[in-house]
């Protein structure tokens, strides 16, 4: 009979901890005016972007009725995949009321992702296909003739030994030196 009461008892405690408060909301939602996301879609998360490598944007709420704090979603799941299970209408004390998406990342308790807020903080870098991650620029490296041909080379060959060039990027900087003389 022990064991029946602590098997409730767990059962119940889990079923409140994977609770998120708010309205169920069963139809697609819009993000940012223009990107439609539905229950079953697939978030790519990136990198948190905490001072941990935690997320910001993907966390299990606090639970005060079992004293729980509110979790970030560790720094392990980068790069990982989840899938949206449904979205949820909460009221937020400071963007007011806001739509979140309910996921469950490791099969075992639920966890929110602010959609919005994930996608600006480069946490959620695609939805399904399409991806958010910003696209890296090569670096431009303007050489201004001060000195002569051979202290110039000797600054790119500075920089590309410090890794702030590569070896192409130096290769062509060489390039425009020589032609130029």
């Amino acid at each position: 009979m022990k064991h029946f009461f602590t098997t409730i008892a767990l059962l119940f405690s889990a079923t409140l901890f994977a609770q998120i408060g708010g309205k169920k909301v069963k139809d697609a939602i819009v993000l940012f005016d223009s990107i439609a996301v539905a229950p079953g879609d697939t978030l790519h998360l990136g990198s948190g972007s905490d001072r941990r490598g935690d997320f910001v944007s993907v966390y299990q709420p606090a639970n005060g009725w079992l004293g729980v704090e509110e979790q970030n979603l560790e720094r392990k799941y980068a790069n990982k995949f989840v899938i949206i299970k449904h979205f949820k209408k909460q009221k937020d004390k400071r963007t007011g009321e806001k739509t979140v998406a309910v996921v469950n990342p490791f099969g075992g308790f639920n966890f929110i992702a602010d959609l919005e807020q994930g996608i600006q903080l480069q946490e959620i870098i695609a939805i399904n296909s399409r991806s958010f991650a910003k696209k890296e620029t090569p670096a431009t490296v303007v050489v201004q003739q001060q000195g002569s041909t051979a202290d110039e080379l000797a600054k790119l060959k500075k920089l590309m030994d410090d890794g702030v060039l590569t070896k192409e990027e130096f290769d062509a900087q060489k390039k425009k030196l020589l032609e130029k003389n």
